[in-house]
Order: structure tokens, then C-alpha cells, then sequence
């Protein structure tokens, strides 16, 4: 019997969710051109305000301030960033109505180097 009230309380529960809860999704992380800017774009479902947490451990310990707007795309910069170094990094999405989401604990590294082309004699 005890199984049985086990899922109706989870029927309960997913029924109680709201149906436009904050979500996010198509995670995707990219260098920017310089390669010492990372980056990060994701979407959620509602219009959300967004930001990046970041650092050296899992303790992260940075953060970009929070989107000035609220959208369903996020793209946002990091500072620049050292060479050839690890990073973790999660994402924030807040909605309108103040629920934060948080993303997965994730990692990237930055460039090991810039590729310059080779140095040329100055003319005479």
C-alpha cells in the first residue's frame, strides 16, 4: 500500500508544476574572437535576466552582473580571461517573477596560446 501513495503524490506533484516554469536549454559554449573572451549562449523558455558564475574551483567565485533585460536567449561575455587555463563555470537564469535557475556545473578552457603570424625584418 505505502507504493501506491507514492505515486499519487507524484502525480500530484507534477501536476502542481506550472506549465511555463523557467527552463533552460540548447546550452552551448563558444570562443569569441579573441580567444581570451569566452562566450557562453543558452534559451530558456520564459523571459528570464541571465548570468554567468565562474572561477578556478567549484567554489566559482566570480560572476557577471545580471542582463539589464529580460530574454529568452542569452549570450554572455566573459572578461578577458587568461591563457591556457580551466575554468568551471554554471549559468543563472532569473524570470520575471523571480524564480533562479541555475545550469550544471560545467568547464572550459581558454586558448593555450595566440597564433600570431611570423615576425618579418622592417624594411630599411
Amino acid at each position: 500500500m505505502p507504493v501506491h501513495w507514492f505515486w499519487l503524490l507524484m502525480i500530484v506533484l507534477c501536476w502542481a508544476l506550472p506549465a511555463s516554469a523557467l527552463d533552460q536549454r540548447n546550452l552551448r559554449v563558444s570562443h569569441s574572437a579573441s580567444l581570451t573572451q569566452i562566450r557562453i549562449a543558452w534559451e530558456t523558455d520564459v523571459l528570464a535576466r541571465h548570468q554567468v558564475r565562474y572561477g578556478l574551483t567549484i567554489a566559482l567565485g566570480e560572476q557577471t552582473p545580471l542582463s539589464a533585460e529580460a530574454t529568452t536567449t542569452a549570450q554572455v561575455r566573459l572578461p578577458a580571461l587568461p591563457l591556457n587555463t580551466w575554468y568551471w563555470y554554471r549559468q543563472v537564469s532569473v524570470s520575471v517573477d523571480g524564480t533562479a535557475v541555475e545550469g550544471p556545473l560545467l568547464t572550459f578552457a581558454t586558448a593555450k596560446r595566440l597564433n600570431f603570424p611570423p615576425a618579418s625584418p622592417l624594411p630599411d
